[in-house]
């Protein structure tokens, strides 16, 4: 049990970072094209 929930703490971790390096990109496409999304 102990090593089931320390494999889903490393997914939400990767999925975490994997958000956020997505929405970072996205918002670097977004100002570099000159469009602002608010």
């Amino acid at each position: 049990m102990k090593k089931l929930n320390g494999a889903v703490g490393w997914i939400g971790v990767v999925f975490a970072l994997l958000t956020l390096v997505v929405s970072g990109t996205l918002a670097y496409g977004t100002n570099r094209s000159g469009i602002l999304l608010n």
